[in-house]
């Protein structure tokens, strides 16, 4: 099983390999998830917080970039981008 992802990142206008290596989560893992809320249907708002990670998939090799999606216990109808995620929470971490 792939334990972890060469990042890809926007340089000099195409996509290249930054050599940062990006553990994939594991189901059970925690991350924290943003809340967002939507006007028109509230029943998807999400509150956010921190979550249990229930699922995970791995797009190696998707064009123009790796890609992590994961699926979280506490929003089952959504995925999201776990690099995004890592992203805001560095930004949490740094604040």
């Amino acid at each position: 099983m792939i334990k972890t992802i060469k990042e890809k990142a926007w340089v000099e206008g195409h996509y290249s390999e930054t050599g940062k290596e990006i553990i994939i989560p594991q189901m059970g893992d925690k991350i924290y998830v943003n809340p967002f809320y939507y006007i028109d249907h509230e029943e998807d708002d999400f509150d956010g917080g921190i979550c249990e990670i229930n699922k995970v998939e791995l797009y190696k090799d998707c064009l123009p970039c790796n890609r992590i999606m994961i699926g979280v216990e506490e929003h089952p109808h959504g995925m999201f981008n776990y690099i995004n995620l890592l992203k805001l929470k560095q930004n949490i971490t740094i604040k």
